[in-house]
């Protein structure tokens, strides 16, 4: 998948750009709403990053990869402004 790869890459705008088209094809699959919510943590729009991580949890409550970003892969600078997102 091509936004698959723009993620390994590290392309993370790419990868938002074409899991919005996937999102748009197919709205219920939770992994596109859950490797979106990584993208924009890597481009530090944590708000975004809650609202696609919220989604999919909300299609799928056992996927446990929002899980894991959520509590483990932010660094303690990023905690700070992700809890500032998810307060708003």
């Amino acid at each position: 998948m091509i936004s698959f790869l723009s993620l390994s890459d590290g392309d993370y705008s790419q990868a938002i750009t074409y899991y919005t088209q996937a999102i748009e094809l197919n709205p219920f699959v939770a992994a596109y709403y859950g490797n979106r919510s990584f993208a924009h943590l890597r481009t530090e729009s944590f708000g975004y990053a809650l609202s696609d991580a919220s989604k999919a949890l909300q299609l799928d409550r056992n996927y446990i990869k929002v899980t894991v970003s959520n509590s483990q892969k932010l660094g303690q600078g990023n905690t700070l402004k992700y809890t500032k997102a998810m307060s708003r």
